[in-house]
């Protein structure tokens, strides 16, 4: 049992550190995207507003035309990189607020192991249930992140 909680411990050292990268990256990217979407919105107004006065040409306004439906497309696209692609319509941040409260259920355990906790079958069980837990939501963010694991066999084999 002890191997297995090892193991695990072990599997969580590289896929949290990898899943905040990779989710970090994402909510940047879906910002971004948001942002420049917003950014093209205002181009369009300001296109609309200028062509009320009448004072743009065809090409002038097929172009703002075009950079504001480009601006609704960033905008959308943002949106779908916000949210998870799998599972609940939970946010990304939810997603890595699960990993980072895993991650802290991961150093109990490890603590718990260091402290010689496990020296009677019922605390080993209670660290091994622990660990499981844990392992559960780094598995699930994974999953609804649409993440492949860095590794192969990453916590695939938890406690």
């Amino acid at each position: 049992m002890q191997a297995l909680v090892a193991e695990t411990l072990a599997a969580s050292k590289v896929a949290v550190p990898f899943i905040v990268q990779e989710i970090g990256k994402r909510m940047q990217r879906a910002r971004l995207s948001r942002l420049s979407g917003g950014f093209a919105s205002i181009l369009g107004a300001a296109m609309l507003a200028a062509q009320t006065a009448g004072s743009l040409s065809i090409n002038l306004q097929l172009l703002w035309s075009a950079i504001s439906m480009v601006g609704a497309l960033l905008v959308f696209w943002g949106e779908h990189l916000e949210k998870p692609l799998v599972g609940q319509q939970r946010s990304l941040g939810e997603l890595l607020a699960d990993v980072l409260v895993a991650e802290e259920g991961m150093t109990e355990v490890h603590l718990r192991m260091l402290a010689n906790d496990a020296a009677d079958t019922s605390s080993l069980m209670d660290i091994a249930r622990r660990a499981n837990e844990a392992a559960a939501r780094i598995r699930k963010a994974m999953v609804f992140g649409g993440l492949q694991a860095p590794t192969e066999g990453v916590l695939s084999g938890a406690a």
